[in-house]
């Protein structure tokens, strides 16, 4: 029957060991909670919004309002982007349908890729832009074991949605990205295993 409860939740459950003495007795009193800042569920009032939370989830530097200069119609044209700065020495302008005509192209021969994101875009769709830019890892419905041990006695559970590694300084972030209800437990279990998760809407 739990088997079945977890296919409900979109979960598939590899093995089941129903022991104390393996993982010890669960009650309310001893069970972990997720751990602070490791859920993220971007702000989807606004594709704004939405981007700041997103990359800041990912460790990226992002300056709204910043002025830039460049070149349009034979004369030098100053207005104001958000500056996205994926790594050292590559960044990036994001644009939300503020540069029309040919403002973009004339921005970009001064060296700087330009990011433009729609305000009718959904927001999956805005994910899958910003990682475009991202250099990462991604492994589609991944599934994690439940100890450091050999498999055959050992407990795995496949999540839907996309793990997502990126190398952040000396270390790196690990962004489960899904759409699923995950209970407290399997996000507190993620967390300890140095998995943050991010919840995204279809």
């Amino acid at each position: 029957e739990l088997y079945h409860y977890f296919l409900t939740k979109q979960l598939v459950v590899s093995e089941w060991i129903n022991s104390e003495t393996v993982f010890g007795p669960v009650s309310a009193g001893n069970a972990k909670k997720p751990l602070p800042g490791y859920v993220n569920t971007p702000d989807r009032s606004h594709p704004k919004a939405f981007v700041r939370d997103f990359v800041a989830a990912f460790g990226m530097r992002y300056q709204e309002n910043v002025e830039i200069s460049f070149p349009y119609a034979g004369f030098q044209v100053s207005a104001l982007s958000n500056l996205l700065t994926v790594s050292p020495g590559n960044d990036v302008l994001v644009d939300f349908g503020d540069l029309q005509g040919d403002a973009v192209e004339s921005i970009e021969t001064t060296g700087f890729q330009v990011l433009q994101i729609r305000r009718d875009q959904n927001y999956q769709s805005i994910a899958e832009t910003l990682l475009g830019t991202m250099s990462v890892v991604q492994s589609q419905d991944p599934v994690f074991w439940g100890a450091d041990r050999p498999r055959a006695y050992n407990a795995s559970i496949q999540v839907p949605g996309r793990l997502i590694t990126r190398a952040a300084g000396q270390g790196k972030i690990k962004m489960l990205m899904t759409h699923a209800a995950l209970h407290d437990h399997l996000v507190s279990f993620l967390n300890q295993s140095g998995v943050k998760v991010m919840k995204i809407e279809k």
